[in-house]
């Protein structure tokens, strides 16, 4: 994460004594875009690295791209597949050529007059056959979309980017040509109809909540969140009176501007336009497009979309999208930039009432650094330096001070890669979360214990607080891309549901780790998979949690429970619900009782 700030209300102190010529935005002249002059669906900004959520398959010959980080787990699960990235030019760019078919761009940066003529070279002309393919959004879901849709299409986009990156590492790609497999996905998805919020709208959008983290920006297009690849002003047009004038509903600071962005309450945005580039220096910016949009929502007084992009904690190299919730603009003013050139400002506050977002990872920060302490905590490592980092242990519930003591068994290659804390809530018990964020894919821990012949040697009325068993009875759930998308046979298609070659039972009763403290939801955020070790030549089965979607810091961890076959007997007639308890995870679609 990039460098923390104060953290606190207090406006940024701005030296207008080196402002030259300074003039209120009303007072220069706007300039109203017509509709060929629509905001430009372009490429991305930067920062975003490669991405492998599990480990190279055995026996691999691509050829790494020098421009690619590699990051590879320690376990990986029976279904995984690999998944690559590679970085965007640093100046967010256009380049010269985009192939829409395969998703790769060709070579150098081009000057801002020939990029408006290859804007619609992105424009989404994949063939695609429609029996090969579920849609899965309906009619009214793309124009008003819910959370489930959301994390649908989210699941779907980033499978289908995992997949093509795969397709891509099999290829020799000529020189000068940049992969973007999330590109390609994006196109696809697009042209097929699988996004959702397609009703450009102010205020808030169905199915996304504040909070909520992207790792790329076609996600947002997707969604409905920020309509625009490139830019960082997204608007829509209205009418007033006569006349239709244009309203901004959402920005992206992303850093690329020079914009303060510290504070968690209060963003000085700087307008877009005017940026060098190989081709001419930088020029004043003009009031118009994104710029105009923001001047007359601040006369409106209009609400505005706000997602902050900052460095991700785990992986320095690349860059994650916090939605931060609603602003107001509240000032505007032109100053000079360091380039000597005018630049618009935009003070834009953020309304009170709204759950933190930015502010968790400002805090989160600040604890890090031993700025702060953390509200509620008891024990700052639970497992007394057992795994490779820390495990705090916190309650800022009630005044119970922990859960009872067991001996920390680790069965990794490798300890925790984050950092964990083990917290009370409010009505079930302990719970586990992270200071990190997870992306989707992203292997989290084991589920280490002791391996028993049956449940009821963990004693009765325990077994779902302590075991985990994989003869139970889970909810099935999509998690690999649609084959017909990429014009593959159906049949090759992965696995959805885990193969276990015999029944595994694990108490963590006595002796186990962080994922004891993990409770049950029927619309989980961790999916678990049976992974394999060799050990003295003798195949050992283990059972490894993964993030099911993107996962916000601080963010209780759960996973499915799952149901007993006896559960299952009860469920259909039969004579018995012994061991099923009500469920507390308020979930929508809870099914009001598990184990």
């Amino acid at each position: 994460m990039e460098g923390g700030g104060s953290g606190n209300n207090s406006t940024p102190t701005i030296d207008k004594t080196r402002v030259l010529d300074v003039k209120p935005l009303r007072a220069l002249v706007p300039v109203f875009p017509s509709s060929s002059e629509a905001p430009p669906y372009g490429t991305y900004s930067s920062g975003f690295s490669p991405f492998y959520p599990f480990s190279a398959p055995q026996g691999s010959q691509a050829t790494p791209d020098l421009n690619q980080q590699t990051h590879t787990t320690p376990a990986a699960p029976l279904r995984s597949f690999r998944a690559t990235e590679s970085n965007w030019d640093a100046s967010g760019g256009e380049y010269e050529s985009y192939d829409g078919s395969t998703g790769s761009v060709r070579g150098r940066p081009k000057s801002s007059k020939k990029r408006a003529r290859k804007i619609h070279d992105l424009d989404f002309t994949l063939s695609v056959d429609e029996n090969d393919f579920v849609v899965g959004v309906s009619l009214s879901e793309r124009d008003d979309g819910n959370r489930e849709v959301v994390h649908s299409i989210q699941m779907r986009f980033d499978a289908l980017r995992r997949r093509l990156s795969q397709l891509e590492d099999a290829k020799e790609s000529p020189a000068g040509i940049i992969r973007r497999a999330d590109l390609k996905a994006g196109n696809i998805l697009m042209t097929k109809q699988v996004r959702t919020n397609m009703r450009k709208r102010i205020g808030t959008v169905p199915g996304v909540e504040i909070g909520d983290i992207f790792f790329f920006r076609m996600e947002m297009c997707l969604l409905g969140l920020h309509a625009q690849s490139m830019a960082g002003i997204d608007y829509m047009s209205v009418r007033n009176g006569l006349e239709e004038e244009p309203l901004a509903v959402s920005i992206v600071s992303s850093g690329y501007y020079e914009d303060d962005a510290e504070d968690k309450d209060v963003l000085i945005y700087t307008g877009q336009g005017g940026a060098a580039n190989r081709d001419k220096g930088a020029t004043d910016q003009k009031l118009e497009r994104g710029n105009l949009a923001l001047e007359r929502s601040l006369r409106r007084g209009n609400e505005v979309r706000v997602v902050r992009g900052m460095k991700d904690s785990v992986n320095q190299a690349s860059k994650v999208y916090v939605y931060d919730g609603l602003y107001r603009i509240q000032e505007s003013w032109v100053e000079k930039a360091k380039s000597g050139c005018n630049i618009f400002k935009y003070k834009l506050v953020r309304i009170p009432g709204q759950p933190d977002a930015f502010g968790v990872w400002k805090s989160i920060e600040k604890w890090r650094e031993g700025l702060s302490s953390r509200a509620g905590l008891i024990l700052p490592d639970l497992t007394s330096g057992a795994e490779s980092k820390p495990v705090a242990l916190v309650n800022d519930v009630d005044e119970e001070k922990g859960p009872c003591l067991l001996h920390i068994c680790l069965h990794y290659q490798t300890g925790l890669k984050v950092h964990m804390e083990v917290f009370k809530t409010k009505d079930r018990g302990w719970g586990l979360r992270s200071w990190d964020s997870f992306r989707a894919g992203t292997f989290i821990c084991e589920y280490a214990g002791e391996v028993i012949e049956k449940v009821s040697q963990v004693g009765e009325g325990e077994g779902d607080d302590y075991v985990f068993d994989t003869s139970r009875v889970y909810e099935s759930f999509k998690w690999n891309y649609e084959p017909g998308l990429v014009e593959e046979d159906g049949s090759i298609e992965a696995i959805e549901e885990p193969n276990v070659p015999s029944p595994l039972v694990i108490s963590s009763k006595n002796v186990g780790n962080v994922a004891r403290f993990m409770n049950h939801s029927c619309y989980p955020n961790v999916f678990w998979q049976p992974i394999m070790y060799e050990n003295n030549r003798e195949s050992l089965i283990h059972i490894a949690f993964f993030a099911m979607r993107h996962i916000p810091p601080m963010t209780e961890l759960t996973f499915d429970y799952g149901k007993s076959r006896m559960g299952e007997a009860a469920a259909d007639g039969g004579s018995t619900s012994r061991g099923r308890r009500k469920c507390l995870c308020g979930a929508p679609i809870c099914r009001g009782n598990f184990g």
